[in-house]
């Protein structure tokens, strides 16, 4: 077999999508950024409260290494 990535456009991130011919399986494809904004924890125990979005959960790690380090992540 001869697979090629479907084309993309400046600015899109290679991600892993459902199918695109019958809807079944996991494919490369490709994403817009933007279009990632929610978060699910799949162990919510490890978070105090769950973030509401991506963005937040990523700043709070920072943060959270940043303290552990002592001083901002270089």
């Amino acid at each position: 077999m001869n697979a090629r990535l479907p084309i993309g456009t400046p600015g899109q991130l290679l991600a892993v999508v459902p199918g695109w011919q019958n809807g079944t399986g996991l494919f490369p494809g490709w994403i817009d950024p933007a279009s990632i904004t929610a978060f699910s924890p799949n162990d919510p125990t490890k978070w105090a409260n769950s973030p509401a979005s991506l963005n937040e959960a990523v700043n709070r790690i920072a943060a959270a290494i940043a303290t552990l380090l002592g001083t901002p992540i270089p």
